[in-house]
């Protein structure tokens, strides 16, 4: 399992503001390599068959079939999902999309079932065949803006604490600077800026 964290880049089309994809895997295929990591994009995940978890500095979180999961831009996260068939939708928004504080700037997973999750099913697969399409834009928005208002609606699924994983939670001694270059993008830091916001030494 790697140690740390580090910044994946991930391109979310600023006319679009959306990018979804659908995930499958078979049978044999083996667990997906765990990768701790965080972004500016904000992220969606709708695990219709899945077992496994995830692991945030919010915390740890059980994930199941019909679990829905929110990760806000640069909370660090990574997913630990055994080998063999599962299914999701993973979506990245723009973190315009996705701005809030409290809750709604924390890590969340909730459960939905019977027509709740049927109707999750719906949303989803009509983002999928809009997102990244400019034109249809004002559509994503407002379907992204239905899928946090059912998520936020609901109570989360957990978390269970995560100090016992060293590879989450690691960021939490840097995250003064990652709130620091998050609010000043134009702005050229150094590296004592960012050890300064941190409290330690260059």
């Amino acid at each position: 399992m790697p140690r740390g964290s580090i910044c994946e880049p991930v391109e979310v089309n600023p006319a679009a503001l959306v990018r979804a994809e659908r995930v499958t895997t078979s049978a044999a295929d083996p667990a997906p390599d765990r990768f701790a990591h965080f972004h500016d994009a904000a992220e969606l995940v709708w695990f219709r068959q899945v077992s496994g978890e995830l692991l945030s500095e919010d915390g740890r979180f059980m994930l199941g079939g019909g679990t829905l999961v929110f990760v806000p831009p640069m909370r660090q996260h990574d997913f630990a999902i055994p080998g063999g068939e599962h299914a999701w939708v993973l979506v990245h928004l723009d973190p315009f999309l996705a701005s809030g504080t409290g809750e709604a700037a924390r890590c969340r997973a909730v459960s939905f079932d019977g027509p709740a999750a049927e109707r999750m099913d719906g949303l989803f697969a009509w983002l999928v065949e809009a997102a990244g399409d400019a034109r249809q834009r004002d559509l994503t928005s407002a379907l992204v803006a239905v899928i946090l208002a059912a998520l936020h609606g609901r109570a989360t699924d957990g978390p269970s604490p995560t100090a016992d994983d060293p590879a989450i939670g690691a960021l939490d001694r840097l995250r003064p600077a990652l709130d620091l270059i998050a609010r000043n993008p134009a702005r050229a830091l150094s590296l004592g800026d960012v050890a300064s916001a941190c409290h330690l030494s260059e």
